[in-house]
């Protein structure tokens, strides 16, 4: 399964992707087709709780460009870091952590 994960409003990414890739963002409410407000910001420890509610509970390969993804990463069995068209694999959560310069933890 391909899920895309992301703070990104997930009424502005479904038409990009193919049928076959889930997104999973933030949700915005409308009031007579305007937007009027925040109903759900995927962000950080959001995007675990996102990713539970679709039963999903560990990523078999998981690609950021972002610390604030930790939550995500320490879910992950391989973690890719994306830097612009460079990838830098990790294989664990210290290595995540030793390349974003962070304490382990």
């Amino acid at each position: 399964n391909i899920y895309i994960v992301t703070a990104s409003f997930e009424d502005y990414l479904i038409s990009i992707f193919p049928d076959n890739v889930t997104i999973i963002g933030s949700q915005i409410t409308y009031n007579q087709d305007l937007v009027c407000g925040l109903k759900f910001n995927c962000y950080n420890k959001n995007k675990i709780v996102a990713l539970a509610n679709a039963n999903v509970f560990k990523i078999s390969e998981f690609y950021t460009d972002s610390y604030s993804d930790f939550p995500l990463a320490s879910i992950s069995e391989k973690i890719i870091i994306v830097k612009g068209d460079e990838l830098h694999v990790c294989n664990n959560i210290k290595e995540f952590n030793t390349y974003f310069g962070k304490p382990n933890q």
